[in-house]
């Protein structure tokens, strides 16, 4: 049997398959933040060890155990998974600081699942390698050169697991099918331009902060206004990264944790008649809350009533979606046109309303969703189940798809064939 790990900035996603790669076991386990990276990589070992005496998780295990495989936001040059030994140990701990809320718990979890499993081996994916084929004009930032490849400072690019594991679940032989969009949007999102099976480009650049706006974070930003913030508030670069990756995004847009609380709301708002509730306290008059900015003195936001609060979050929504539409222009550009669009990650594959925003901006391309398959959940998982996707393509030359994100799988596919390989 294969254990799986995946571990996230803020969850950790364990599952157990068979030797025919079917899931027996699957949980998700929510982490505290810590502090510190010494916090985040005690935490994270915890939660493993933890998951691994679960008496459902123990029940689970029918047969042996033949390996663990484990996710890894930043693998630097590495272009391949990887059988996990001291030295690619001692590479992910050098990329540590290129994605300190993720590779220090990956870390600690897979040295806590050593010390638990001493006799199979280890494998490591690594949510950049996927990436490693594009280009050098597409990897360069235009900074002194010499001190760019001195700092290994270059756009990795990233959810290169879930991205690749989409691709493969389409045809690559005919040329129609050659240039794909994998828009992978959840609360971490990005998207992948993916030309005949490979990796062209992705809008995250040097760290998964860049490109489309996420739930918590940036996405991207003139690194003038990031100067300007740090010299007028003072900010730390520890208290600038938090507030980057913690409090930007759509929470810091409009103060929803995520697209889907984002739209529900709104639609809530919308559709409310007067007089159809009692007003809430914040819509009777001048509401003041109290906001601690990163590293700054407490201020106060006003909120003066529904009206104002819908055209918030109307407007959160129409940025979130013009910055995700004017990207995905970018990564066609970069493929010389499109053939296939393929939304995942929890919002992608969960939010019909996401889906027919995207495209109503594609009209000028002749991209058309059937708006019955859109909404129609019980189709999709039909589709879901016998291909991996579900068609949603209306009348239109360009294909649209959602693809459902099975990174879990993916992984233990992976570690499946290197075992067949004898590791890698």
């Amino acid at each position: 049997m294969i254990i799986v790990f995946n571990y996230g900035s803020s969850s950790i996603k364990t599952a157990i398959f068979d030797g025919e790669l079917n899931q027996v076991f699957k949980t998700q386990v929510n982490l505290a933040k810590g502090e510190s990276e010494q916090e985040r990589q005690e935490i994270a070992r915890k939660a493993a060890l933890n998951i691994m005496l679960d008496k459902k998780f123990k029940r689970s295990l029918k047969t042996a155990v033949t390996a663990t495989v484990h996710r890894v936001v930043h693998g630097g040059n590495l272009d391949a998974p990887k059988e996990i030994n001291a030295d690619i140990k001692a590479q992910i701990k050098a990329f540590s600081s290129f994605a300190p809320l993720h590779n220090p718990g990956s870390l600690a979890i897979i040295e806590a699942v050593e010390s638990t499993l001493p006799a199979v081996p280890h494998f490591a994916c690594f949510d950049t390698a996927f990436h490693r084929t594009r280009p050098a004009y597409a990897k360069n930032f235009a900074l002194p050169r010499d001190l760019a490849q001195e700092l290994k400072i270059e756009r990795y690019g990233f959810h290169g697991i879930n991205s690749s594991y989409i691709a493969g679940l389409f045809p690559q032989d005919k040329e129609e099918d050659k240039r794909m969009l994998v828009c992978h949007l959840g609360a971490g999102a990005s998207i992948t331009a993916v030309r005949a099976g490979k990796s062209l480009d992705n809008t995250m650049g040097f760290t998964p902060l860049d490109g489309l706006i996420m739930n918590t974070r940036v996405g991207s930003l003139d690194p003038g206004a990031l100067l300007y913030l740090m010299r007028t508030k003072g900010l730390t670069p520890q208290e600038t990264e938090r507030m980057l990756s913690n409090d930007s995004g759509i929470l810091g847009l409009c103060g929803k944790t995520d697209l889907k609380s984002l739209l529900d709301e709104l639609t809530c708002n919308l559709t409310e008649e007067p007089g159809a509730r009692e007003p809430r306290a914040e819509e009777t008059g001048v509401k003041e809350t109290k906001v601690k900015e990163t590293g700054a003195k407490e201020t106060t936001v006003k909120d003066t009533g529904l009206a104002k609060t819908t055209d918030l979050l109307q407007e959160t929504w129409e940025t979130y979606v013009y910055r995700l539409v004017t990207q995905a222009g970018a990564m066609t550009f970069a493929m010389g046109g499109l053939d296939r669009i393929v939304f995942s990650g929890g919002a992608g594959e969960n939010s019909a309303e996401l889906r027919a925003a995207f495209i109503n901006k594609l009209q000028f391309m002749h991209a058309e969703l059937d708006q019955e398959k859109n909404r129609d959940k019980a189709l999709q998982e039909k589709e879901r189940k016998k291909f991996g996707y579900a068609d949603i393509t209306g009348n239109s030359k360009i294909r649209i798809f959602i693809g459902y994100a099975e990174e879990e799988k993916a992984m233990a596919m992976t570690a499946k064939t290197m075992m067949k390989s004898g590791g890698g």
